[in-house]
């Protein structure tokens, strides 16, 4: 056995808890916003155990944060900001049973960082490098290819801090019944303190980027998505190029070989603020500005370490609406939804973006027991996201699509119960591990039910 010691993702000391006043809190694209009574930063579990004991004391809600990337209010504390970043590092690695425990508040960047250090990677890695595995296990989010699930479906066991401040390790093997609510959780049943997750040998990944039709993208949907290890495309609204990523696997020492790319990709980042800004300073010019973005998108081939070939680092800050749906219906959702934003003429200046996602287990994923393509659609912070949000959610629920827990939706318990399984398992698992609603807030209650 090969049994290696903690390391922190940085080298920074501190006090374990910090308290600092109420001040405004907002997300990330900066549609949400909450003015907690009191922040606290632990950095211990122990101290976790104290802040929630106290709040279930004295009747207080307590609301974990990572890297507040979610574009809902799920993260909005009423009294409380426990911010998890502080629980950061890898705290052990073992090659033998070919698994690794981190701090819930570990970036994904700095995770991929630590395990690469040893050769080691985890299975498959959600796109946005900056979100923590804490946050990223509790909204069930996912990476791409129809070949791998969530990452929490990458989960070996997780150590939690109940609603009564008690300390829990739940896996396959130690509660199962809790298991399937505790790995897609939404900080509803605690506070992450230690993931586990299975890890594997270095690897590559050879990606191929070539721009298609959307027709064709429509027609061949299915077989591109079951063609390769990793699958997923960029479609600018009001304009008929689609850009499809393709990623095969290769075994080995892990090492970034770019092949020269017919274009750029920082012009492709450039590309996209030119696009953002022109749009909003002239609406309608957005189809053609779309155009011009499509003609510096990069193309062409590369092998490079799933950090950078699977990460996906946002040149501008967004919102996003993302729904899923069975693979084979993907399709004509994103004709539907082309025709949609023609129809309303809404000028939408940033790329819709289209991956595939595995089934899997946990009570409350949209990938439960299925296969999904899901389809995000992204707002830039600067432009107004309710018309296009408003549209294309209206077509998405009338399409049977179900909504990525991190991303804007309007769905409410009294429809989630009627459309989701497990969502009666999910509710006895909360009531057991915070019976008195701990870490309930307003966007819980409306998308989960009050206790």
């Amino acid at each position: 056995m090969h049994w290696l010691g903690a390391e922190r993702a940085d080298d920074e000391e501190a006090d374990s808890v910090t308290n600092a006043p109420g001040e405004l809190w907002a997300n990330w694209p900066r549609t949400a916003r909450a003015n907690p009574s009191s922040i606290v930063a632990p950095r211990v579990a122990a101290d976790v155990q104290q802040i929630v004991a106290d709040a279930y004391a004295s009747g207080r809600h307590v609301r974990p944060v990572g890297a507040s990337h979610t574009s809902n209010a799920l993260a909005a504390a009423p009294d409380v900001l426990l911010d998890a970043r502080g629980l950061r590092g890898l705290n052990w690695i073992d090659l033998d049973s070919r698994e690794a425990a981190f701090g819930a508040g570990t970036t994904i960047a700095e995770a991929g960082a630590l395990l690469e250090s040893y050769g080691w990677q985890l299975e498959n890695i959600p796109n946005n490098p900056a979100v923590t595995l804490g946050g990223a296990v509790a909204t069930g989010s996912h990476g791409t290819g129809a070949r791998f699930a969530s990452l929490s479906s990458q989960l070996v066991s997780a150590t939690l801090v109940s609603g009564t401040g008690e300390l829990v390790t739940v896996s396959a093997h130690q509660d199962l019944e809790l298991w399937p609510s505790v790995k897609l959780s939404l900080g509803a049943l605690g506070v992450f303190t230690e993931l586990v997750f299975r890890i594997v040998p270095g690897y590559r990944i050879r990606t191929s980027a070539e721009e298609m039709r959307m027709s064709a993208l429509v027609d061949e949907f299915e077989v591109l998505a079951s063609g390769a290890d990793h699958f997923s495309a960029s479609w600018r609204p009001h304009t008929d190029e689609v850009f499809v990523t393709q990623g095969f696997r290769e075994s080995g020492e892990i090492a970034d070989e770019p092949t020269p790319s017919r274009r750029s990709a920082s012009f492709g980042a450039l590309g996209e603020v030119l696009a953002i800004g022109l749009s909003k300073s002239l609406p309608l010019l957005t189809p053609a500005v779309n155009r011009l973005a499509n003609r510096v998108h990069p193309v062409g081939e590369s092998t490079l370490g799933p950090m950078r070939a699977l990460a996906e680092p946002a040149p501008v800050r967004f919102a996003s609406l993302e729904y899923s749906f069975p693979i084979a219906e993907t399709p004509e959702v994103l004709r539907f939804l082309d025709e949609t934003i023609e129809r309303a003429h809404l000028n939408l200046p940033y790329a819709v973006r289209i991956s595939t996602t595995a089934a899997d287990d946990a009570c409350l994923s949209n990938a439960y027991r299925r296969a999904v393509g899901n389809i995000a659609v992204r707002v830039p912070s600067t432009l107004d996201a309710r018309p296009i949000f408003t549209a294309a959610e209206d077509l998405f629920l009338r399409l049977g699509g179900l909504p990525h827990w991190g991303s804007f939706h309007t769905v409410r318990a009294e429809e989630f119960k009627h459309v989701i399984t497990r969502f009666g398992d999910f509710h006895t698992a909360r009531e057991r591990l915070d019976p008195a609603g701990v870490f309930d807030n307003a966007h819980l209650t409306r998308v989960l039910g009050a206790h």
